[in-house]
């Protein structure tokens, strides 16, 4: 007969063994949902570079039809989610058609998506771009570059954003911050028409010009700051051409909800629009007001970049409505609208520049 204390000690070693296997069970368990996480971000890395694959494939076919290349000497992808997804040395972007033929380079790039959503793709460079044009080689190096891709459930593009910092134009400029943000919208119409399909911002914070260059007003700017807003349909399933001019035929053009300029002693702000013709030039139109607008105009004209004439005709009848908002003002505040159209671009309706002649 078994004792009370031998029936203990059975139970006592059955409880240290159903601990001792819980915790294998919690471990088994444990491993299983890494190894499932590890195979779902896998895959979904691998759908990822199928889209980008794709994706970049039709992005240089859409940019060959509007007189653009891209190449680059060695491309790479990862599936393994400790390595970068991808991987692109030394890309060109250039044109192939105009009169004037220019270069974007980039040294490296990379490409990580975040763990958890590979919808949401971080870029970044190694600091060196350079751009050339006109015969002229721009050095650009920043402290810090980064651009952030997010796509849809589709893996189709929903928005994008540009972050950078300290950026050194080599001889030309020092720049403390560019941010561009881009987003697809598909929840606004306007006038029950027209669809909002894209909306950006662009901001340009503290630039300060080299001494050595020819500008007017000062070497600094302090801001200059755009919100972009595209209405109209624009599907470039069929290409970016055919999409561009069947968003054209429908109406679509591009409003300038809010321009801000500030340039010492300039400070003009401003909305409007642009549209295009059927040769996609564009016809900006701009309601601005603005402070120092005199002193822009003459530097320009003194520069012998806008013609003498026409200054002098829109300073004139500036000068008729122009105020002061206090006496102790040094600089006169005037509303007037800027226009550029068929390469002509005027003030207070006054032609200041005619593109179409050569100088």
């Amino acid at each position: 007969m078994m004792s009370f204390k031998n029936l203990k000690d059975k139970f006592c070693n059955l409880k240290k063994n159903v601990k001792f296997n819980r915790w294998w069970v919690i471990t088994f368990l444990f491993s299983f949902a890494l190894m499932l996480t590890f195979v779902d971000v896998t895959l979904n890395r691998n759908a990822v570079i199928r889209s980008f694959k794709f994706g970049i494939g039709s992005m240089i076919s859409d940019l060959n039809e509007v007189g653009i290349d891209v190449a680059y000497d060695d491309i790479e992808f990862d599936n393994i989610f400790i390595f970068p997804l991808l991987k692109i040395k030394n890309l060109s972007v250039y044109n192939l058609k105009g009169e004037k033929l220019w270069n974007v380079k980039i040294e490296k790039i990379f490409a990580r998506p975040s763990f958890w959503g590979n919808r949401k793709i971080k870029f970044s460079t190694d600091g060196n771009i350079s751009l050339i044009a006109d015969n002229k080689n721009w050095q650009i190096n920043t402290d810090e570059t980064e651009m952030i891709l997010r796509l849809n459930k589709n893996y189709k593009f929903n928005s994008f954003e540009l972050y950078l910092n300290n950026v050194v134009i080599k001889d030309v400029a020092k720049v403390k911050k560019i941010v561009l943000a881009l987003r697809g919208v598909t929840d606004k119409v306007k006038n029950n028409i027209l669809p909002l399909s894209m909306e950006g911002h662009l901001e340009i914070n503290n630039v300060q010009l080299n001494g050595l260059l020819d500008y007017p007003l000062t070497s600094n700017i302090r801001r200059i700051y755009t919100n972009l807003n595209l209405w109209g349909n624009f599907d470039d399933n069929e290409g970016m051409l055919l999409g561009a001019e069947n968003w054209l035929k429908s109406g679509g053009f591009i409003d300038v909800s809010s321009l801000m300029i500030s340039w010492d002693p300039l400070l003009l702000v401003g909305r409007g629009d642009v549209h295009f013709n059927e040769n996609f030039e564009p016809k900006v139109s701009l309601h601005t007001s603005s402070k120092a607008l005199f002193n822009l105009l003459n530097d320009l004209q003194n520069k012998k970049y806008l013609e003498r004439k026409g200054v002098f005709v829109a300073n004139i009848l500036l000068g008729a409505k122009a105020f002061k908002s206090n006496e102790k003002d040094e600089h006169y505040i005037v509303t007037t609208p800027i226009t550029y159209r068929d390469k002509k671009l005027s003030v207070e309706n006054i032609t200041v520049k005619n593109f179409n002649r050569k100088n």
